[in-house]
């Protein structure tokens, strides 16, 4: 799955040492990878026991942060919509990305 997506959307992976995720990636994303730039960083520790789901989900953000900047309308209809369906999983998302904002909030309970 991550060869596949790697080549259709031109991201970047890079595995790094937990030590090295929690000292720079952390600081701006959460969890076990993250994209930034062009580039998905994933924790050593993490990397065999990501899903599928997982992988997919993160290379969701740049859509996602996309589509958030340039359409407020259907942005907060999906915002609704999770927190509707999912309410229990958008308390973990405020939880776990409180200090990062609420951009940062309503762009992980779109993805």
């Amino acid at each position: 799955m991550l060869d596949y997506l790697k080549s259709k959307f031109g991201i970047k992976t890079k595995i790094i040492s937990d030590e090295e995720y929690r000292n720079t990636v952390s600081k701006v994303a959460g969890s076990n990878c993250a994209i930034i730039g062009d580039t998905m960083y994933i924790r050593e520790s993490k990397v065999s026991r990501l899903t599928n789901e997982q992988f997919f989900e993160e290379f969701l953000h740049p859509t996602v942060h996309e589509l958030y900047k340039t359409n407020k309308e259907l942005s907060e209809k999906l915002i609704k919509q999770a927190k509707k369906d999912f309410p229990e999983l958008c308390k973990f998302i405020r939880n776990a990305y409180k200090e990062q904002g609420k951009d940062v909030i309503n762009e992980e309970i779109i993805a």
